[in-house]
């Protein structure tokens, strides 16, 4: 049996490859519940045509939403992108928490393995202080766009024009303003934010960037854990996004409350979502801003550019692959990290976080 059926054959109309792919799996549903029931006893049996982030955004939702066993075909998916995702998806899940694994070689078609959360392990916070938290995180990170990142007091992203729109000064590059999306997750562990993460992800994808130009997810509950989301969080988003595909679609930026640039060390194996490297940022000062870099020691440069990345929550910054290629094509890196150092210094922390 053929491991993929996309793209069509030579000759096969698409219309006749849909009928073909249609027909495949109304014959691999009754050949997988066989094999499943043979294999793992009692549980579900499913096939799914997705691929990339509607992919990973079905995985998520059933592992959270399920108990017991679900054996999920995905027939569009190479045995390569199975093994991938699977990885990907055992270090997301601690030992006996659940999880996904690849079907076994002997299985009809490639596919998963998921075994759902139990319910005595997840995890709700229904204070009232993390609901208050929840309700006024989406006008604060709309404030700290405003007062950050568009042109008001700080002005650090040049190509975001107000906390609705961006990918703006980018047109003669073929990019178009959009609105951003806002969305909040009351995750605590690390499955139910990679569920949330996907979830915004798939909606903005299936829109394209004439309907989103970035998302912004407030994850309220991570905001005292730096640690966790440096070391955890974000190599876990960079193992899914490849693994999912997606390394030259979105590009993802990390911010926090608590945000430090992280040491060389760990940007050599994580560069993915970080600020640059206090050695480059000096470089760059050096070329742009001497008299600043001459009396700068490395804690204070290192805190300036943190302030480039502290917002009032925990967020997950979403963005298109190829307007940041646009826009790196068009700015000059090193002048405009350079003249945000500058403007830290002027502004001061108070007025790019607010307590």
């Amino acid at each position: 049996m053929s491991r993929r059926v996309s793209p069509p054959p030579p000759g096969v109309s698409p219309s006749r490859a849909m009928v073909l792919s249609a027909a495949r799996m109304f014959f691999l549903t009754p050949l997988l519940e066989l094999y499943a029931r043979e294999r793992y006893g009692q549980c579900t049996v499913r096939v799914t045509s997705e691929r990339g982030a509607a992919a990973m955004d079905a995985l998520w939702t059933s592992l959270l939403h399920r108990q017991g066993t679900e054996v999920l075909a995905a027939v569009e998916l190479s045995a390569a992108e199975v093994a991938a995702i699977a990885l990907h998806g055992s270090q997301v899940f601690g030992e006996g928490q659940g999880g996904l694994k690849e079907l076994p070689a002997d299985a009809p078609t490639p596919g998963f393995v998921l075994r759902g959360l139990p319910a005595s392990i997840r995890t709700t916070n229904t204070s009232p202080e993390f609901s208050a938290a929840l309700a006024k995180a989406t006008q604060e990170q709309r404030d700290w766009v405003d007062r950050a990142l568009a042109p008001g007091p700080l002005r650090f992203c040049p190509y975001t024009a107000s906390s609705h729109l961006a990918g703006v000064g980018l047109e003669a590059q073929g990019v178009r303003g959009a609105p951003i999306a806002y969305h909040i997750s009351s995750a605590q562990r690390a499955p139910e934010l990679m569920a949330d993460f996907w979830r915004a992800t798939t909606q903005m994808l299936k829109g394209g960037e004439e309907t989103t130009s970035s998302i912004i997810l407030s994850a309220p509950a991570w905001d005292r854990r730096w640690e966790e989301w440096r070391d955890h969080i974000f190599p876990l988003l960079e193992d899914g996004v490849i693994a999912a595909g997606l390394g030259r679609t979105i590009g993802i930026v990390c911010f926090h409350p608590n945000y430090e640039v992280p040491s060389a060390a760990h940007l050599a194996k994580h560069r993915f979502g970080h600020m640059h490297s206090v050695a480059t940022l000096r470089r760059w000062l050096g070329e742009h801003q001497p008299a600043l870099e001459d009396h700068l020691s490395d804690h204070s440069l290192g805190e300036a550019a943190a302030q480039m990345r502290r917002s009032p929550n925990a967020v997950i910054n979403v963005l298109w692959s190829r307007q940041l290629e646009v826009a790196e094509e068009k700015r000059r890196s090193s002048l405009l990290y350079s003249n945000n150092i500058a403007r830290t210094f002027e502004a001061g922390e108070a007025t790019i976080v607010r307590s």
